[in-house]
Protein backbone atom coordinates (compact mmCIF):
# COMPACT_ATOMS: atom_id res chain seq x y z
CA UNK A 1 0.00 0.00 0.00
CA UNK A 2 2.39 2.51 0.93
CA UNK A 3 4.52 1.67 -2.43
CA UNK A 4 1.61 2.15 -4.15
CA UNK A 5 1.15 5.70 -2.08
CA UNK A 6 4.87 6.51 -3.26
CA UNK A 7 4.29 5.69 -7.04
CA UNK A 8 0.64 7.72 -7.10
CA UNK A 9 2.27 10.60 -5.66
CA UNK A 10 5.63 10.31 -8.46
CA UNK A 11 3.22 10.02 -10.95
CA UNK A 12 0.99 13.28 -9.78
CA UNK A 13 4.35 15.15 -9.28
CA UNK A 14 5.35 14.18 -13.08
CA UNK A 15 2.15 15.33 -14.60
CA UNK A 16 1.94 18.27 -12.64
CA UNK A 17 5.67 19.35 -13.65
CA UNK A 18 4.47 18.27 -17.55
CA UNK A 19 1.49 20.54 -17.35
CA UNK A 20 3.60 23.45 -15.96
CA UNK A 21 6.50 22.78 -18.57
CA UNK A 22 3.89 22.90 -21.19
CA UNK A 23 2.19 26.13 -20.07
CA UNK A 24 5.41 27.96 -20.07
CA UNK A 25 7.30 26.15 -23.16
CA UNK A 26 4.37 28.19 -25.01
CA UNK A 27 5.41 31.55 -26.49
CA UNK A 28 3.69 34.69 -25.52
CA UNK A 29 2.29 34.86 -29.30
CA UNK A 30 0.78 31.63 -27.92
CA UNK A 31 -0.84 32.76 -25.12
CA UNK A 32 -2.57 35.62 -27.18
CA UNK A 33 -4.33 33.98 -29.17
CA UNK A 34 -5.52 31.39 -27.38
CA UNK A 35 -6.61 34.78 -24.78
CA UNK A 36 -8.42 35.80 -28.03
CA UNK A 37 -10.03 32.52 -29.01
CA UNK A 38 -11.63 32.04 -25.50
CA UNK A 39 -12.64 35.58 -25.21
CA UNK A 40 -14.91 34.81 -28.39
CA UNK A 41 -15.97 31.61 -26.85
CA UNK A 42 -17.11 33.79 -23.62
CA UNK A 43 -14.93 31.57 -21.43
CA UNK A 44 -13.34 34.27 -19.92
CA UNK A 45 -11.35 32.49 -16.91
CA UNK A 46 -9.71 31.17 -19.94
CA UNK A 47 -9.45 34.28 -21.58
CA UNK A 48 -7.59 36.02 -18.39
CA UNK A 49 -5.52 33.13 -17.56
CA UNK A 50 -4.01 33.30 -20.96
CA UNK A 51 -3.89 37.05 -21.34
CA UNK A 52 -2.00 37.35 -18.24
CA UNK A 53 0.54 34.34 -19.14
CA UNK A 54 0.84 35.93 -22.27
CA UNK A 55 1.93 39.15 -20.58
CA UNK A 56 4.15 37.47 -18.27
CA UNK A 57 5.85 35.46 -20.79
CA UNK A 58 9.88 35.79 -21.82
CA UNK A 59 10.69 37.26 -24.32
CA UNK A 60 7.93 39.69 -24.01
CA UNK A 61 5.24 40.84 -26.66
CA UNK A 62 5.93 43.66 -29.19
CA UNK A 63 4.48 46.99 -27.89
CA UNK A 64 1.58 46.93 -30.11
CA UNK A 65 1.04 43.18 -29.23
CA UNK A 66 1.05 44.00 -25.84
CA UNK A 67 -1.59 47.21 -26.22
CA UNK A 68 -4.11 44.23 -27.31
CA UNK A 69 -3.27 41.78 -24.51
CA UNK A 70 -4.48 44.18 -21.90
CA UNK A 71 -7.11 45.50 -24.20
CA UNK A 72 -8.53 42.09 -24.57
CA UNK A 73 -8.26 41.51 -21.02
CA UNK A 74 -10.18 44.36 -20.37
CA UNK A 75 -13.22 43.13 -22.37
CA UNK A 76 -13.00 39.63 -20.44
CA UNK A 77 -13.16 41.56 -17.01
CA UNK A 78 -15.80 44.13 -18.00
CA UNK A 79 -17.81 40.80 -18.89
CA UNK A 80 -17.51 39.69 -15.76
CA UNK A 81 -18.20 43.00 -14.37
CA UNK A 82 -14.61 43.55 -12.54
CA UNK A 83 -14.92 47.05 -13.38
CA UNK A 84 -12.42 48.15 -11.77
CA UNK A 85 -9.81 45.67 -12.88
CA UNK A 86 -11.18 46.38 -16.54
CA UNK A 87 -10.43 50.05 -16.38
CA UNK A 88 -6.71 48.89 -14.62
CA UNK A 89 -6.39 47.24 -17.85
CA UNK A 90 -7.84 49.93 -20.37
CA UNK A 91 -5.28 52.55 -18.54
CA UNK A 92 -2.05 50.22 -18.97
CA UNK A 93 -3.07 49.70 -22.64
CA UNK A 94 -3.24 53.73 -23.30
CA UNK A 95 -0.09 53.94 -21.33
CA UNK A 96 1.56 50.89 -23.66
CA UNK A 97 0.18 52.84 -26.91
CA UNK A 98 1.26 56.19 -26.32
CA UNK A 99 4.56 55.73 -25.35
CA UNK A 100 5.11 54.01 -29.01
CA UNK A 101 7.06 56.66 -31.60
CA UNK A 102 7.30 54.94 -34.57
CA UNK A 103 3.34 53.84 -34.91
CA UNK A 104 1.05 55.15 -37.93
CA UNK A 105 -0.51 58.06 -36.52
CA UNK A 106 -3.96 57.07 -37.45
CA UNK A 107 -3.92 53.76 -36.59
CA UNK A 108 -2.18 54.82 -33.25
CA UNK A 109 -5.41 56.95 -32.86
CA UNK A 110 -8.07 54.81 -33.72
CA UNK A 111 -6.42 52.09 -31.26
CA UNK A 112 -6.29 55.31 -28.60
CA UNK A 113 -9.94 56.11 -29.08
CA UNK A 114 -10.99 52.29 -28.55
CA UNK A 115 -9.37 52.22 -25.33
CA UNK A 116 -10.75 55.29 -23.87
CA UNK A 117 -14.46 53.68 -25.33
CA UNK A 118 -13.76 51.20 -23.00
CA UNK A 119 -12.71 52.74 -20.00
CA UNK A 120 -15.22 54.92 -20.12
CA UNK A 121 -17.96 52.23 -20.22
CA UNK A 122 -16.28 50.43 -16.81
CA UNK A 123 -16.10 53.89 -15.32
CA UNK A 124 -19.77 54.66 -16.50
CA UNK A 125 -20.61 51.15 -14.26
CA UNK A 126 -18.96 52.23 -12.17
CA UNK A 127 -20.85 55.43 -11.66
CA UNK A 128 -17.31 56.94 -11.78
CA UNK A 129 -19.20 59.95 -13.60
CA UNK A 130 -16.48 62.36 -14.22
CA UNK A 131 -13.97 60.13 -15.59
CA UNK A 132 -16.49 58.71 -17.61
CA UNK A 133 -17.40 62.07 -19.21
CA UNK A 134 -13.37 62.37 -19.95
CA UNK A 135 -13.27 59.50 -21.52
CA UNK A 136 -16.13 59.99 -23.94
CA UNK A 137 -14.82 63.35 -24.66
CA UNK A 138 -11.47 62.21 -26.17
CA UNK A 139 -13.38 59.27 -27.87
CA UNK A 140 -15.92 62.13 -29.34
CA UNK A 141 -12.06 64.25 -30.30
CA UNK A 142 -10.64 60.79 -32.37
CA UNK A 143 -14.14 59.04 -34.19
CA UNK A 144 -16.65 62.00 -34.03
CA UNK A 145 -18.68 60.58 -36.15
CA UNK A 146 -19.12 57.57 -34.25
CA UNK A 147 -22.55 57.91 -31.80
CA UNK A 148 -22.26 55.46 -29.33
CA UNK A 149 -20.30 57.85 -27.23
CA UNK A 150 -22.58 60.75 -27.61
CA UNK A 151 -25.28 58.80 -25.94
CA UNK A 152 -23.26 57.35 -23.08
CA UNK A 153 -21.98 61.05 -22.42
CA UNK A 154 -25.82 62.35 -22.66
CA UNK A 155 -26.44 59.71 -20.09
CA UNK A 156 -23.58 60.58 -17.79
CA UNK A 157 -24.42 64.50 -18.17
CA UNK A 158 -27.71 63.66 -17.14
CA UNK A 159 -27.15 62.20 -14.09
CA UNK A 160 -24.81 65.32 -13.60
CA UNK A 161 -27.78 67.13 -14.01
CA UNK A 162 -26.53 69.11 -16.61
CA UNK A 163 -29.65 68.72 -18.70
CA UNK A 164 -28.54 71.39 -22.06
CA UNK A 165 -25.75 68.86 -22.30
CA UNK A 166 -27.51 65.58 -21.95
CA UNK A 167 -29.77 66.73 -24.52
CA UNK A 168 -27.53 67.66 -27.01
CA UNK A 169 -25.58 64.95 -26.62
CA UNK A 170 -28.84 62.56 -27.13
CA UNK A 171 -29.80 64.69 -30.07
CA UNK A 172 -26.79 64.51 -31.71
CA UNK A 173 -26.49 60.95 -31.69
CA UNK A 174 -30.46 60.38 -32.75
CA UNK A 175 -29.76 62.75 -35.73
CA UNK A 176 -26.99 60.14 -37.07
CA UNK A 177 -28.68 56.91 -35.54
CA UNK A 178 -32.20 56.97 -34.00
CA UNK A 179 -31.53 54.67 -30.59
CA UNK A 180 -33.66 53.93 -27.52
CA UNK A 181 -30.97 54.90 -25.34
CA UNK A 182 -31.17 58.39 -26.45
CA UNK A 183 -34.76 58.39 -26.82
CA UNK A 184 -35.28 57.20 -23.31
CA UNK A 185 -32.76 59.77 -21.99
CA UNK A 186 -35.01 62.72 -23.46
CA UNK A 187 -37.87 61.23 -22.14
CA UNK A 188 -36.71 61.03 -18.60
CA UNK A 189 -35.36 64.74 -19.11
CA UNK A 190 -38.57 66.28 -20.17
CA UNK A 191 -40.32 64.43 -17.25
CA UNK A 192 -38.20 65.94 -14.82
CA UNK A 193 -38.42 69.73 -16.75
CA UNK A 194 -42.23 68.89 -16.49
CA UNK A 195 -42.26 69.19 -20.23
CA UNK A 196 -44.82 65.87 -20.54
CA UNK A 197 -45.94 65.92 -24.16
CA UNK A 198 -42.52 65.97 -25.00
CA UNK A 199 -41.53 63.00 -23.22
CA UNK A 200 -44.52 61.08 -24.50
CA UNK A 201 -43.06 62.19 -27.98
CA UNK A 202 -39.88 60.41 -27.10
CA UNK A 203 -41.46 57.56 -25.27
CA UNK A 204 -43.36 56.90 -28.33
CA UNK A 205 -40.61 56.90 -30.53
CA UNK A 206 -38.74 54.25 -27.92
CA UNK A 207 -41.37 52.50 -28.45
CA UNK A 208 -41.63 52.69 -32.38
CA UNK A 209 -37.71 51.56 -32.11
CA UNK A 210 -38.66 48.85 -29.88
CA UNK A 211 -41.12 47.08 -31.94
CA UNK A 212 -38.59 46.43 -34.32
CA UNK A 213 -36.70 44.28 -31.40
CA UNK A 214 -39.24 41.91 -30.66
CA UNK A 215 -38.54 39.40 -32.62
CA UNK A 216 -35.50 39.28 -30.63
CA UNK A 217 -37.43 38.93 -27.59
CA UNK A 218 -37.01 42.29 -25.99
CA UNK A 219 -38.98 42.86 -22.50
CA UNK A 220 -40.09 45.43 -20.71
CA UNK A 221 -38.03 45.97 -17.62
CA UNK A 222 -39.32 47.27 -14.02
CA UNK A 223 -37.86 50.83 -14.53
CA UNK A 224 -39.44 50.95 -17.89
CA UNK A 225 -42.72 50.30 -16.16
CA UNK A 226 -42.37 52.31 -13.47
CA UNK A 227 -41.50 55.27 -15.50
CA UNK A 228 -44.48 55.23 -17.65
CA UNK A 229 -46.67 54.92 -14.63
CA UNK A 230 -45.27 57.96 -13.21
CA UNK A 231 -45.38 60.18 -16.69
CA UNK A 232 -49.23 58.69 -16.68
CA UNK A 233 -49.92 60.45 -13.62
CA UNK A 234 -47.87 63.07 -13.95
CA UNK A 235 -49.42 64.32 -17.63
CA UNK A 236 -52.66 63.26 -16.17
CA UNK A 237 -53.03 60.18 -18.70
CA UNK A 238 -53.97 57.62 -15.92
CA UNK A 239 -57.76 58.00 -15.69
Amino acid sequence: MKRYSLVRALALAILVFLNTSFVYAQSAEDFKKKGEFYTKQSNYNLAIFNYTRAIEAKPQLKALDLYIVYLGRAVDYFQQKNFPQAVSDDTKAIEILQAIKNENPELKKAFLGRAYLQRGMAYDLENNLVPAISDFTKFIEIEPKDMVAYSFRGSEYYRQNKLIQAISDYNISIENTPNVKSYEGLAHIYFDLKEYEKAWKNVHKTEALRNKYEALGYEHDNEDLKFLDKLKKASGRDK
